[in-house]
């Protein structure tokens, strides 16, 4: 893959997830709930929430912690027919300890 394509990718899931809704989609949403609000309030409010996404966007920033692995998990196989009589599973794993690897 190419540095563009790779940027490309690592772009996408940097969408942010929640959209700020716009005045005319707040004033629905206030009207829906008896709420009359002049611009100015609707302005104020969009602003507020854009601030707000804009912290939800930090948290999408950290790093996900991971663990080390104690145990790697082998690529598995498809079991045998007579392993499997009731074709439940779809495929098997095995865990070994590191020093049995």
């Amino acid at each position: 893959m190419d540095s563009t394509a790779q940027d490309r990718s690592a772009n996408a899931f940097r969408t942010r997830t929640v959209r700020a809704p716009s005045t005319e989609q707040l004033n629905d949403i206030a009207q829906r709930h008896g709420l009359n609000l002049d611009q100015d309030e609707l302005l104020h409010y969009k602003e507020d929430i854009g601030k707000t996404l804009l912290e939800f966007d930090k948290l999408e920033q950290i790093v996900e912690p991971r663990l080390p692995v104690k145990y790697p998990r082998t690529p598995g196989y498809q079991p045998e027919p007579e392993d499997n009589p009731y074709n439940a599973w779809y495929a098997s794993y095995f865990y070994y300890p590191r020093n049995e690897l």
